[in-house]
């Protein structure tokens, strides 16, 4: 009876690590010049977005909607169908110096999900995150998704 449950464990376990095992994450386009991050898919929208530190989160934007939603996001200009929900980003850029372990982070869906990330579709919701954040420099980069967002 023993090995039986422990059988089934294993394998209960081992699909649900290797349910996305061929994840292949979308492309974001992160243009910091022209004040914006763009999903290089018209597939996704983006869900949310947060410009943090490793204890503050300084600036956070997300969907009104689920339903909605576009595949940009600019920092300086309405983004309609999006509220923001905290918007000390001046605040932020001005402390530039003080900044410990900045960061983005990136939350995108599909269009027409209107769900949380599942384990049965980890592709319906995917997470980013990088490294810089968008006060005073003018980088424009490409980064993938780091994992389905679940």
């Amino acid at each position: 009876m023993g090995n039986r449950y422990l059988i089934v464990t294993l394998l209960i376990s081992s699909m649900i690590f290797l349910s996305c095992k061929e994840f292949r994450g979308e492309k974001l386009e992160l243009n910091y010049k022209k004040g914006y991050v763009k999903i290089l898919s018209e597939d996704y929208i983006i869900d949310s977005l947060v410009v943090r530190n490793h204890t503050n989160k300084y600036y956070i934007i997300g969907l009104v909607n689920k339903s909605k939603g576009d595949n940009v996001i600019y920092f300086n200009q309405i983004n309609f169908n999006y509220t923001i929900y905290q918007d000390s980003l001046n605040y932020y850029c001005s402390k530039v110096s003080d900044i410990n372990l900045p960061g983005l982070d990136v939350y995108i869906r599909k269009k027409g999900f209107l769900g949380s990330g599942q384990i049965e579709n980890c592709t319906n919701m995917e997470y980013f995150n990088y490294n810089q954040i968008p006060c005073n420099v003018k980088i424009v980069d490409t980064i993938e998704a780091l994992n389905p967002y679940k």
